[in-house]
């Protein structure tokens, strides 16, 4: 009987799905995924992130046009091309160490003419760039392309809203402190 490696996956699973993995310091490089498969499960995410009436979403607002052609994309299992709707994905680290249990809500911030929800599932911050707009040339060399995905691994005091984040946690500890003793 095959068991989960450490990962939690079976072995079956891994050898179903080799993935070709590359790191440097700072990035990441996968490839031999199927991006159509990809890009929909994310895109699938982000679709049900704006129609959730639950206030944890509230701040992910696609609107009538980009909920409609995600709803066809996903419908028919189409094809994007690496532009539309692109996705990035980031690997925080708080002084080296990844915290594999860290979600938070997700939000958007304004980048060129497009709106970047931001999104913190299982420790890793997935972006989706909406608009009709390409990509701004910041995200453009770190989004999901049909032949390789480069995965940013960076501190989060190199992510100014991240860094924001956990300095608000960090006063409201020292608050809660405070108060406690």
């Amino acid at each position: 009987m095959n068991r989960p490696n450490s990962s939690g996956l079976h072995p079956e699973f891994i050898a179903r799905y080799p993935l070709d993995m590359q790191a440097d310091r700072r990035v990441l490089l996968v490839k031999g995924y199927d991006y159509r498969r990809v890009k929909n499960a994310l895109l699938s995410i982000l679709w049900r992130m704006s129609l959730a009436q639950d206030e944890y979403f509230k701040d992910v607002s696609l609107g009538p046009r980009h909920e409609e052609r995600l709803r066809q994309v996903l419908l028919n299992d189409l094809m994007l091309d690496e532009n539309e709707y692109a996705v990035g994905l980031t690997v925080p680290y708080i002084d080296g160490k990844h915290y594999a249990d860290w979600i938070m809500p997700p939000d958007f911030t304004r980048l060129g003419h497009n709106r970047l929800y931001r999104s913190l599932i299982s420790g890793l911050l997935f972006t989706f760039d909406v608009g009709s707009a390409p990509p701004d040339v910041i995200i453009q060399p770190l989004i999901l392309r049909e032949t390789q995905w480069p995965i940013l691994k960076a501190e989060v005091q190199e992510i100014p809203f991240l860094r924001n984040l956990c300095a608000r946690m960090g006063k409201a500890q020292a608050i809660r402190e405070s108060s406690a003793g």
